[in-house]
């Protein structure tokens, strides 16, 4: 499965507000909230034995992913990820209860 993480685009009062900051997208909420929600969705799906891979080298070419995944209005992509079952499972070293290292 491929999800499409999205925010709203920073409101245009905000974003006059942030233009005299050298990265405003990093201090804008709405990309960081995405990404909080993201790890959540990550480390859930992890919990459940499946695996994830975020994916933000797409965001390049924006429009490749938006011609086959038209986004609504206001939106723009976070980052994408990848979710399926593994083909191989890792197996924990002797006397490990958990596969977090």
């Amino acid at each position: 499965m491929l999800i499409l993480a999205l925010h709203k685009r920073s409101v245009r009062f905000s974003s006059t507000l942030l233009e005299v900051i050298a990265n405003p997208s990093l201090v804008s909420g709405e990309p960081l909230s995405t990404a909080m929600a993201v790890e959540n969705l990550v480390l859930a799906a992890h919990a459940m034995g499946l695996g994830t891979c975020v994916l933000t080298a797409p965001l390049l070419a924006p429009e490749t992913i938006t011609r086959r995944f038209p986004l609504p209005p206001g939106y723009e992509m976070n980052c994408l990820i990848a979710l399926g079952y593994p083909l191989e499972s890792r197996q924990l070293p002797a006397g490990k209860t958990s596969n977090i290292w």
